[in-house]
């Protein structure tokens, strides 16, 4: 009589070795690997690869590796291992690496050599003084989607060390892996400030994020951003901190370039010596018209002003140059990380984006920077399409005003339809039910931060809370644990505890 577990799965009592149902995994299809895996337990581990690599029924589309933490594995994986891992897992689409020890990882990058279906990569590798070249790898990235290269590990000239890639690196040099006569598919980027030169071979690059060069890499000259400024796809830039002038200054060259550009990251404010405001898009004012600008503030007696701002010019650090060659009229997201303008200054910057820059979704400004609560009600919003605000204020100054301010500011921030995220700091603010009032006209906000000096009442808080019932996440300024236990107790009655984000 048939054993009936054979009758229905014919495959239970064929006894192959483990690396030929490995290849028969290769060529299964989701349903098909799925199915193949409950033969046996001695079929499972023998597939169990695929998983990594396969879209199974269960989505499984890619796997992360970690060198150090490999699923299922308690012990350390060598570079060597997981060489042999990628060997076998071809047709991943997905790759990350990320590792912190110094074994060489030759043989890694000898398997992703061979991954045709690739199109996502990310190694990242700890700094080396002996660089490795990168173009046997060419191949391989001309076909990727997105390419990230984190770590200063590896060099785009020919270096000496690190020969073992198995192929003549200088040929392919000479076939055009280096020069640049092939197009990569690459439109999301990530290199280091010194490599920004890879950009020439994307042409349809669309995002690239430049990190910092390590302080113990030294090198003769860094790349102009023209190769930046050629990007007429380029959408979203952003930068780790830049370092000295000279880098900025060569940026500034080059920022009227970037009309394209709708993201714009990282970037801390500087005041250049041409600095007019971030506009929406005038042309180059003439030096004689500065000048005479400059008289006209001497004989309205603002000549000390003009003093206070040019202070800034000689700062060695990472800011960005406000010009009116900045313009990138398609600008949806910025996000500033420090600020070196004066208060005049970044009053007058951040009434601009909000008085000129109906396109922007999402305004990032750095916890440092105060605006005026009066320079922000000086005229009708345009950007009503922010999904996210971050903002500094200074409350108003005169008490007949305080309220009716930030009654007003509420009503604007009420008026943001697709507002979702935002975060406040302030030193006073109005807490009253009708100042808070406006904010029940955001419907879609979900996260809200308010931090300023003061204490809410539990009256306030009931107030804050009937007016955003979509909360889903609420942080206050900092409380110790009484005050935490308190507010918590008053969120509590009215079922909102949960969405309390503070810590005691």
């Amino acid at each position: 009589m048939a054993n009936p577990a054979s009758s229905t799965n014919p495959l239970q009592d064929v006894h192959l070795p483990a690396e030929v149902i490995h290849q028969i995994g290769q060529s299964l299809d989701g349903p098909s690997l799925y199915s193949a895996l409950r033969v046996s337990q001695r079929w499972k581990a023998a597939l169990s690869l695929n998983l990594w690599t396969r879209i199974s029924a269960l989505q499984v589309q890619h796997k992360e590796l970690y060198p150090n933490q490999v699923p299922s594995s308690n012990r350390d994986l060598s570079m060597s291992c997981l060489g042999n891992i990628l060997r076998m897992t071809k047709r991943v689409k997905e790759l990350v690496i990320q590792t912190r020890g110094t074994e060489s990882f030759i043989e890694v990058l000898q398997a992703i050599r061979a991954m045709e279906r690739l199109q996502v990569l990310e190694l990242q590798f700890p700094h080396s003084q002996t660089l490795l070249p990168l173009s046997p790898l060419f191949e391989c990235f001309s076909k990727l989607r997105e390419l990230h290269l984190r770590g200063k590990w590896y060099g785009l000239q020919w270096q000496t060390g690190y020969t073992e890639l198995g192929v003549d690196q200088r040929t392919e040099v000479a076939d055009g892996g280096e020069k640049g006569e092939g197009s990569w598919q690459v439109r999301t980027l990530t290199v280091c400030r010194a490599d920004i030169g890879i950009a020439e071979l994307c042409p349809n690059l669309e995002s690239i994020l430049i990190e910092h060069v390590p302080q113990d890499y030294v090198q003769d000259e860094l790349p102009t951003f023209q190769v930046l400024a050629d990007c007429i796809t380029l959408k979203a830039l952003e930068f780790c901190p830049l370092v000295d002038e000279a880098d900025m200054a060569n940026l500034e060259t080059f920022m009227g370039s970037f009309a394209a550009v709708e993201t714009l990251i990282g970037f801390p404010l500087w005041w250049s010596t041409q600095a007019e405001m971030l506009t929406t898009g005038q042309e180059q004012i003439p030096e004689a018209e500065l000048e005479e600008e400059d008289e006209e503030d001497e004989e309205d007696g603002d000549a000390d002003a003009d003093a206070e701002d040019n202070e800034t010019e000689g700062i060695a650090g990472p800011f960005i140059v406000l010009s009116n060659s900045f313009a990138m009229p398609k600008l949806k997201e910025l996000e500033v990380t420090a600020s070196a303008l004066t208060l005049d200054q970044e009053e007058r910057f951040a009434s601009r984006l909000f008085f000129q820059r109906p396109m922007l979704e999402r305004l990032l400004l750095p916890n440092g920077m105060h605006i005026p609560l009066e320079s922000l009600l000086q005229a009708d919003w345009v950007c009503t399409n922010l999904t996210e605000l971050q903002l500094g204020i200074f409350p108003p100054e005169e008490e007949d005003d305080f309220d009716n301010m930030w009654r007003s500011f509420f009503l604007r921030i009420g008026r943001l339809a697709h507002i979702t995220i935002l975060h406040i700091t302030t030193t006073d603010m109005a807490k009253e039910q009708d100042c808070l009032a406006g904010l029940r006209h955001a419907r879609n906000l979900r996260e809200l931060t308010l931090l300023d000096e003061g204490l809410w009442a539990r009256a306030e808080l009931r107030s804050l809370l009937t007016a955003t019932p979509a909360l889903q996440k609420l942080m206050l300024s900092s409380l110790s644990a009484s005050e935490h236990s308190e507010v918590l107790e008053w969120m509590h009655e009215i079922g909102k505890a949960h969405i309390l984000a503070n810590q005691p």
